[in-house]
């Protein structure tokens, strides 16, 4: 029986003659009495077809909204085809309500921000031991010299000086080096008297003649200058406290007989009853 439709009334199709069936769509032809198709109507109405197709894209692309990722692609209708730029890109020209809703939004530096690296406990109690410990010796120090008034340093001193450097000497070296070595003798009578910070000594060194020598004493540094027909000698030493007992001790620096003498000195005496 031939067909009496020449296009398929489902998806606008060329039917073949005699078919039953569209070959495209599967829509099952009809059969009666009714009116072939004309050929040129039902171009028209694939052309209508295309054409809302078409408009259905540029609606689509009216809605994305402003701000989405840029594409360029193409479009094909069953009889016409052309070329868009619609701002996005949605396949199938389906849009989402939401097009970055399905997309994470990837780590770039911006929202992850986790502020400024924390130092380690073990890091930051070193730190504070270290600290303390500075603060620990600088107060003893500090309170171990100003505990230490004038008046307490008077009295008999008895320790040691040594030349460590002779330079200038007109001595052989075996000679030079046996006074370099030689601990001599040192005796010192301070006369430092309450809230005063100068005063007096009487020193002796080794076997020479006792000499009265002028001392000053200031923020725990004793200072004391020799002088006699020989030569002259400047002694700088710190006192400090220690158990029961007085210490000095520092440097000695002086010329006698045209040498240039450097060298260490150092003295005790015992804490007096209050």
């Amino acid at each position: 029986m031939n067909n009496q439709f020449s296009f398929c009334e489902q998806c606008g199709s060329k039917l073949s003659e005699n078919s039953k069936f569209c070959a495209a769509c599967g829509w099952k032809v009809p059969l009666g009495e009714q009116p072939q198709e004309n050929s040129q109507n039902m171009g028209a109405q694939q052309q209508t077809v295309d054409n809302s197709q078409y408009a259905q894209v540029q609606q689509t692309a009216a809605e994305i909204p402003a701000g989405a990722p840029a594409f360029t692609g193409s479009y094909t209708t069953n009889n016409q085809s052309g070329n868009y730029n619609q701002g996005n890109a949605y396949q199938n020209n389906s849009y989402q309500s939401n097009p970055y809703q399905n997309t994470p939004y990837q780590n770039n530096g911006y929202n992850t921000y986790q502020g400024r690296p924390r130092k380690s406990n073990a890091a930051v109690i070193a730190v504070a031991v270290g600290v303390i410990a500075v603060i620990a010796v600088v107060l003893f120090f500090v309170l171990s010299k100003s505990s230490i008034k004038p008046e307490d340093l008077q009295g008999a001193w008895n320790g040691t000086l040594t030349f460590t450097s002779i330079t200038g000497a007109q001595m052989d070296e075996s000679t030079k080096q046996e006074a370099l070595n030689r601990a001599m003798d040192l005796s010192i009578h301070l006369n430092l008297y309450k809230d005063e910070t100068t005063g007096n000594a009487d020193m002796v060194i080794d076997s020479s003649d006792e000499v009265n020598v002028p001392v000053t004493y200031k923020n725990g540094t004793l200072k004391i200058s020799y002088k006699d027909d020989t030569g002259s000698l400047a002694f700088e030493g710190s006192v400090k406290k220690s158990g029961d007992e007085y210490k000095i001790s520092g440097t000695v620096t002086g010329e006698a007989q045209g040498m240039k003498l450097k060298g260490k000195w150092n003295a005790t005496m015992p804490v007096r009853e209050p």
